[in-house]
């Protein structure tokens, strides 16, 4: 069995300055509420003309009661 050694980061290590941006592309996040989008039985929207680069996963997404208000 591997044994883990308990170590403490060094104060410069911190999370990217985008990581905001980064969880909400992994999880599909809602542009306006932050709802997850993962689930099969959810709608999903993407509008082809806010998105900066669709190619590179680069993404805005909207639920549907978001799309519908928006």
């Amino acid at each position: 069995m591997h044994k883990f050694k308990r170590v403490k980061n060094a104060n410069t290590l911190a999370p990217p300055e985008n990581s905001k941006d980064l969880i909400a592309q992994s999880y599909m996040l809602c542009t306006e509420c932050g709802d997850c989008l993962i689930d099969i039985n959810k709608r999903v929207y993407v509008c082809r003309e806010c998105s900066p680069d669709l190619n590179s996963g680069n993404i805005i997404y909207w639920c549907q009661k978001c799309k519908d208000s928006t």
